[in-house]
């Protein structure tokens, strides 16, 4: 969906999740939530994200 990138921005979190951006940033503020920021721009990493869905569901993403 988002090519060979390994970071996606919270809007595009948000619309992959089909969740709202105000959700999406609660989820960045959780302890453990796979993100970074640089400077003040926020990164989610794409498979950390995978990861942390997984580990929450105990299903494949």
């Amino acid at each position: 969906m988002y090519g060979n990138r390994i970071t996606i921005t919270p809007k595009e979190a948000a619309s992959m999740l089909g969740l709202s951006l105000t959700t999406m940033y609660e989820l960045i503020h959780s302890d453990g939530f796979p993100c970074i920021r640089v400077g003040k721009k926020i990164l989610i990493n794409v498979e950390g994200l995978r990861n942390w869905l997984n580990e929450r569901t105990g299903t494949v993403v």
